[in-house]
């Protein structure tokens, strides 16, 4: 294929016409002097003709010969030079030596050819990167059974003239018994040339080692100059020769020049008015760095053929500052123009700049600003700002309620904030005063909304005494229905202790940075290898374990409850030696001890236990026989004494039992009885859908929830009932069947924890039951398997209260990119 470039020294086959010459004779190729003749002539029309005018290959012609940097050589094998200054081009003249002088030089060049496998030959002997490549043809020398050989050599010159030869190769093709041509138009006998079988075996053992020291040299003398890819095949097959100069600083000289031309007002096809100002640009530096220019310049809206485009809505400075940084990558970011330069790389769509002003917003953070990068960034849908800035206000709540930002939020912002568990408070006190300050900041436009407000404020949480002294006393909340009722809550969870399992609401849950923190307490049980005496509390706002103190001995098949928020009671059970027990423990979280109450009036095993208005009931269960128990007893805390209860019609042992709305619930497999303490009697009603032992019930919302246990296999069924209705109804099942577990509630949720499944092994897994959207959700693991275990839900202090992680407020800034001033 004939070349396009002057560069190329290649002719086509079918137009050469170049036969064997003698020694002395010199002749330029055909194909060389059609393209001087061709750059002679358009050198001297190049006045009148245009550019566009000219076919590709005079276009490449011309571009080529503007090129300083880069000399392509077309060396002969002869020491007199004809120089064209136009191409940058060597041509040597006949050699008046001797022939067998050249062919005892050329036959010392092949003996010191190295190896090259990629049959490519280029030298850089400069670090102002000037070329010689000397290549007259690319051609093989074919063996006796056709496969081409290599035969081309890389020389370097650093000064050209018209006496002196600086690059010489050589290249021969086709060289047969009755034909040999040499490549720079000097035709030798081919018995005086050289015996190329006796060379073969010389090149190819040489070729490797020479092409890897000459690429490591290209790369070396490259690295201040630029780069130089796809050298392979230089020297194999001319037509997929490729020569690739890349230079580093071009980019950035491209886009000086075009502020330099911006600078000038000229070749600018665009101009931009903003106000009473103008800005001169060109229409591809703009579509460059903005989808919003391209998608402007490149579709059929009217802004496509004018010239002169208005954009309002914007500020002459901040233009001025988004076309600087267009054309020149660098931009001062401060106080004064941030939010300005981010609104107008939203409208923009200028990602870089966007993502420049977030960090300098983030960078100057503080409790006083906070709450408006908050809200600024929410406007102009930077999420990842307004995620940091959200978790900023979480950490620092209590000091950045203290400025004027946090008076200026609405309604729903503020609800945002404070219905956060990760809220940083030591107490929800601080949480209701902030909001009673909101308030009082626009009383009468905010008063007909505030109970939206106070719906989200965790008023169960707060201390008797302030309930009473500052929230009931305060005349707004008075008058107000809608916030009376949740006042009424926080009293009765407060003051019912008792009943705190059937007030469970996402206000009764703690917040992750209390001083105490709800959690549930594991206690003792048993597994295939022993009965435990280990204590462990899970705490799910930090997702972590919490070793307490030990029981005093091993316990499996107990009761226990929660009668405040700080002390748990556990009732009878089974010691390892197999034998039922009559003991009666209390346990302190503030103190982290075990202390033993008064005995039950009766050893009991798989026994029922619940709290009903402060008295704690122990129900059936297996006596120290094995028998099964009908009997029920109850403890008076403020007596310190052990009282018997009216009996139940059927004995019962492992029952699922649970308080509600005053009563005691007895559920089993044979038979459902509630007691009412007031009247001491027993009453029946409606059996589950699937009847079952071994399972466990909680009251809570008004209804009361059984799970799992066994009828004729391990079940993962839920069932729900409601008192008022006398009607079962299924729930979601859990995730795995359990006979046997622990059940809590905790934060509107019922846990249930361990057990056996339905292959009779234990288990050491934890799920949550969601009251709200009536889904399981796995939560943990226990440290180890439990069945027969007892759960409990306690207030213990928060180990992490006093450590709070700081937000950075000086994140690093990538020296790359733009500049932050």
């Amino acid at each position: 294929m004939k070349s396009s470039s002057p560069y190329d020294s290649e002719s086509d086959e079918n137009e050469s016409s170049d036969k064997p010459r003698t020694s002395k004779s010199l002749e330029i190729p055909k194909n060389l002097i059609e393209k001087f003749k061709k750059m002679s002539e358009f050198n001297e029309e190049s006045s009148e003709t245009s550019f566009q005018e000219l076919d590709s290959s005079s276009r490449v012609s011309v571009i080529n010969s503007l090129i300083e940097d880069s000399i392509i050589e077309f060396a002969r094998d002869d020491n007199h030079s004809e120089t064209h200054p136009e191409l940058n081009i060597v041509q040597n003249s006949p050699n008046q030596s001797n022939s067998n002088e050249i062919i005892n030089s050329k036959e010392n060049e092949i003996s010191n050819l190295g190896e090259n496998d990629s049959n490519d030959n280029l030298s850089i002997e400069n670090d102002d990167a000037e070329i010689a490549v000397s290549q007259l043809h690319n051609d093989s020398i074919s063996d006796q059974n056709g496969a081409d050989l290599p035969f081309s050599r890389l020389r370097s010159a650093n000064n050209h003239s018209s006496d002196s030869i600086n690059s010489t190769a050589l290249s021969t093709n086709s060289i047969n018994d009755t034909d040999a041509t040499s490549s720079a138009n000097v035709s030798l006998p081919l018995d005086r040339f050289i015996n190329l079988n006796e060379r073969k075996r010389l090149l190819q053992k040489k070729e490797s080692e020479n092409f890897n020291s000459e690429r490591n040299l290209i790369k070396k003398k490259s690295s201040n100059c630029g780069c130089f890819q796809g050298l392979t095949g230089i020297g194999i097959q001319k037509d997929s020769q490729k020569f690739c100069y890349i230079d580093s600083k071009n980019s950035v000289n491209v886009l000086a020049g075009l502020n330099e031309l911006r600078l000038e007002k000229s070749l600018c096809d665009v101009v931009l008015k903003v106000k009473n100002e103008e800005f001169y640009c060109h229409k591809c530096v703009l579509a460059s760095i903005s989808c919003y220019f391209r998608a402007m310049f490149n579709s059929n809206m009217a802004e496509s053929k004018q010239s002169e485009i208005c954009l309002n809505g914007l500020e002459p400075d901040t233009m001025s500052l988004i076309v600087d940084y267009a054309y020149t990558s660098n931009l001062k970011i401060n106080e004064s123009n941030v939010q300005a330069l981010l609104s107008s790389s939203n409208l923009f769509d200028i990602k870089p700049l966007r993502e420049a002003c977030c960090r300098y917003m983030e960078w100057k953070m503080d409790d006083q600003n906070c709450i408006g990068i908050y809200c600024f960034s929410d406007t102009h849908c930077c999420n990842e700002l307004k995620e940091i800035a959200y978790k900023y206000i979480l950490w620092n709540f209590i000091g950045v309620v203290k400025h004027e930002e946090f008076l200026g939020l609405s309604a729903q912002k503020l609800i945002d904030i404070i219905k956060s568990d990760h809220l940083n408070v030591p107490s929800e006190d601080h949480v209701y005063e902030a909001c009673i300050r909101w308030l009082d900041h626009l009383k009468q436009e905010r008063t007909s909304i505030f109970h939206t407000v106070l719906e989200h404020v965790r008023l169960p949480q707060l201390k008797p005494y302030f309930l009473h002294d500052k929230v009931q006393n305060n005349e707004y909340l008075k008058q107000s229905n809608e916030c009376s009722h949740l006042i009424k809550e926080a009293f009765d969870y407060n003051f019912l202790k008792d009943r705190r399992n059937q007030l469970q609401n996402r206000r009764t849950r703690s917040r992750k940075f209390f001083k105490h923190l709800e959690s549930l307490i594991i206690i003792c049980g048993e597994n295939d290898e022993y009965v435990l005496r280990t204590v462990e509390a899970y705490i799910p706002s930090l997702e972590s374990w919490l070793g307490l103190r030990n029981f005093p001995f091993s316990l499996t098949k107990s009761g226990v409850v929660t009668s405040e928020e700080t002390i748990l009671y556990i009732a009878g059970g089974e010691r390892s030696d197999m034998s039922a027990t009559d003991s009666f423990w209390q346990y302190n979280s503030i103190l982290d001890e075990w202390k033993e109450l008064q005995n039950m009036l009766s050893p009991r095993s798989e026994l029922g236990l619940a709290i009903v208005n402060g008295c704690i009931y122990a129900v059936g269960g297996k006596d120290l026989y094995g028998s099964d128990l009908k009997t029920v007893e109850y403890y008076d805390p403020s007596l310190n004494i052990w009282k018997d209860c009216t009996e139940m019609e059927e004995p019962v042992a492992n029952p699922a039992v649970c308080s509600l709305n005053g009563l005691l619930y007895v559920i089993s497999e044979s038979f459902c009885q509630s007691y009412n303490p007031t009247s001491n009697t027993w009453s029946k009603f409606k059996k589950p859908q699937n009847p079952r032992s071994g399972s466990r019930a909680c009251g809570t919302n008004g209804k009361i929830y059984l799970v799992g246990g066994c009828n004729t296999r391990t079940t993962n069924t839920v069932e729900c009932y409601d008192p008022v209705a006398n009607r079962w109804e299924w729930c979601a099942p859990m995730y795995e069947a359990r006979r046997q577990p622990g059940l809590a509630i905790l934060n509107n949720q019922i846990f249930v924890c361990g057990g056996e499944n339905s292959t009779g092994e234990v288990s050491n897994t934890i799920e949550a039951y969601d009251l709200e959207s009536n889904r399981w959700n796995f939560v943990t693991y226990m440290r180890k398997e439990r069945s027969w275990l007892s759960c409990a839900t306690l207030r213990l202090e928060n180990p992490g209260a006093n450590e709070c992680s700081s937000i950075n407020k000086n994140p690093s800034i990538n020296s790359n990119s733009t500049s932050i001033c």
